[in-house]
This record gives C-alpha cells, structure tokens and sequence, in this order.
C-alpha cells in the first residue's frame, strides 16, 4: 500500500537544456583539485536555479525528524566535497550493477532527494543505457515538482519513474518494487535533528536483497579534546578517543533495527570510561566518519557533516567517570549523554550494562543533548 499518491512526471521534448556534463566530469575525477570541484558545484547550483522559481525557505518537522526547507537542500550541493563523494559513490555502485547483472536494469529509489536531486539528476544520462529507472521520494511536494522539471530541462525525463510525495520514515513501497540501490543523504553531524537513521530502517529492508545503500557507513564515535588545537589550522589535535558510539550501514543494520522494535525510543544505551589520567581543559566531542563508497571518505572537516561536535555542558570532567550516551529517537534525534554514578561513595568504576539503563543513577542536571 502506498503512503503517498506519485507527483506526475513531467513530459519530455522541452526546448530548454540543461547541460551539466563538463561540471560532472570534474566531479567523478578523484584527481580533480578541491577548487575545480568547488566551482563545478557552483556551475551546477546556478545553472539548476536559473530554471527553477523561488524555493522555499520553511524546513518541515516530521515524526522522526526534521526535513530541511528546499532551499536549503539545494545549497547543500555547495558543499563540494560532500557531493563529489556521494555523486562518485553513486556512479561506482551503478557501474558496478551493470557489470554484474547486464540487462537487468537497475532500481534507483533516492529519499529526500531535494529540489535539485543531485545524485540522480548528474547521473541518469551516463546510465541510461544500463536500464536505469529512478524514484524520488521527498517531504517536500515542491522540491518533487522542481526536480521533475530539471530532469525534463536535462532530457532524461524517461528515466524517472515515480515522485512520491511523504515521509520516507514511514513510506511503503509499492508490491513488486525492490530496489537495487537506495540513496539516502537526510543527515547532520552526529545523525542529529534529521532522520538518517529511520529512513535507512525504513527503506531499506524493502530493497532487494543484494541491494546497495549509500552512504556505505556513518559512524559517530565519542572523545575528549582540546578545542584551541581543533581551530588553529597548524596545531596537532589533542585528542584521546573514548569508544564508538553507533555504526550505521547494511551490516549493522539488522541489529539496529532489532533494538528499535524492542524500543522505538532509543537505542541501548553505550557506556564509556574516562582514563584515569586526564589532562585539563579537555572537552567532549563526536566526530563522525562517512563512507559513500569503497575508498570514498569524508573525514573531519571535509564537510559540513563531518565537522567535530563539541558538548560544552560536559567541559569539567574527573578522571575515571564513566558517561552513558542513548541515541533518542523522535522529532529531535541525536545523542543524549549522562554522568553514571558508582554506586559507592569510594572510586568510580565502570558501570555494567545493567546499571547503565538504571535511571536511579542519573544526576538530571548532567543529563543533556548532543545539537
């Protein structure tokens, strides 16, 4: 059963064109130089807008999170290389179905695909001969309508599918679809605010069964560091590492999905000690690592979702304290961390993963979310 009627496709043999070819081939050169992409993103960004009305600027709150306002989704193609990661992961698992199943054709469903859809708008000439067939899912019936209208103004119109319209934390897909390769790139640091995490436990587990999903990995790992080191370009960063927080990709995935139909709250709770050494002026930070594809990373400060988030409320730390962290679901998800008490008066030890779901050892003013 669908969850949302299709957006008409638009038809074919408009006069306009739009040609982003040249900008595309800088994209998919991983020898390209970060200026060269930059400015492809930006050729590709001015030359969708020419043709499209004024976006909007109002983001949608969803049950599971919020959805950015088509505006912003169609800045977020600026970020150059974030979209050249993805836009070459794409391309690589496209080639990659053609090799190994040729004349099959190859299922794209692509959620929260924004008004410009990027990574399915760049691609679907190179493969159209593959048999590619695509589906764009958003919140946003206008960014559906406005993407429709690019891939008409781009001649690749045939290609797509469908457009639907609703929330792909809650969309059904129609019987008999099975897609090959799902794109979904609804995500903050940290996978906080937007829905990453329930789009891919949606849709997922609705694909075929050797489907691939990109971005491959998103991990969020918790650690200690000096924030004057992070922000002077030349110092060495001081960090020390406390231990991962959650992996998200189709291996894990399973597992996680498991934990959300025994609480679709929150995921358990992870337990992490501070060393016994501590040096002062250490702050708490996640950093979040992203593979789009196999050898295509984006580390920290390669983007704007992968820049360190610092918790300024844990910025006084003892040595040896053990801290919980619960990824919470919900219209705000993100990562809440708690102080854990021992349950003496004596030195602090590791709580064990009964104590660390125990709410009696919560101090509620230390408890706070990671934004």
């Amino acid at each position: 059963m669908r969850s949302a009627a299709p957006v008409t496709k638009p038809g074919r043999g408009s006069d306009l064109q739009l040609d982003l070819e040249v900008p595309v081939d800088v994209l998919l050169d991983r020898s390209a130089a970060p200026f060269e992409q930059k400015l492809a993103c930006e050729t590709i960004y001015q030359a969708c807008l020419k043709h499209l009305p004024a976006l909007e600027v109002q983001a949608m709150q969803l049950p599971a999170g919020k959805a950015i306002s088509p505006a912003d989704a169609a800045r977020c193609v600026l970020d150059f290389l974030r979209t050249a990661r993805f836009l070459q992961a794409v391309d690589q698992a496209l080639l990659a179905r053609a090799r190994h199943a040729p004349g099959r054709g190859i299922e794209l469903l692509y959620a929260g695909c924004g008004p410009l859809a990027p990574l399915a708008l760049l691609l679907a000439h190179r493969h159209r001969d593959n048999g590619l067939r695509i589906t764009l899912v958003d919140a946003h019936a206008a960014s559906l309508s406005n993407a429709g209208r690019l891939f008409e103004l781009a001649g690749v119109s045939d290609l797509l599918h469908d457009c639907v319209c609703a929330d792909a934390t809650r969309l059904t897909l129609a019987r008999g679809r099975a897609p090959d390769l799902l794109v979904a790139e609804v995500m903050q640091r940290a996978l906080s605010r937007e829905p990453q995490l329930e789009v891919v436990a949606n849709l997922f587990p609705q694909c075929a069964l050797d489907a691939v999903l990109i971005p491959r990995r998103v991990s969020v790992s918790a650690w200690l560091a000096r924030m004057g080191s992070e922000l002077q370009p030349d110092a060495a960063p001081e960090r020390i590492e406390l231990g991962s927080l959650l992996d998200l990709s189709s291996t894990t995935l399973p597992d996680l999905v498991e934990c959300l139909r025994s609480d679709s709250d929150a995921l358990p709770e992870q337990c992490l000690q501070l060393p016994e050494i501590l040096p002062q002026g250490l702050s708490l930070m996640l950093r979040t690592g992203i593979e789009t594809g196999p050898d295509l990373l984006l580390g920290d400060y390669d983007s704007g979702l992968t820049y360190p988030q610092f918790l300024w409320n844990f910025d006084e730390l003892a040595p040896a304290c053990a801290l919980g962290f619960t990824y919470r679901m919900g219209s705000d998800p993100g990562f809440h961390v708690r102080r854990l008490r021992s349950a003496d008066a004596g030195a602090p030890k590791v709580p064990t993963e009964r104590e660390c779901g125990q709410a009696q050892n919560v101090d509620a003013s230390d408890s706070t979310q990671l934004l």
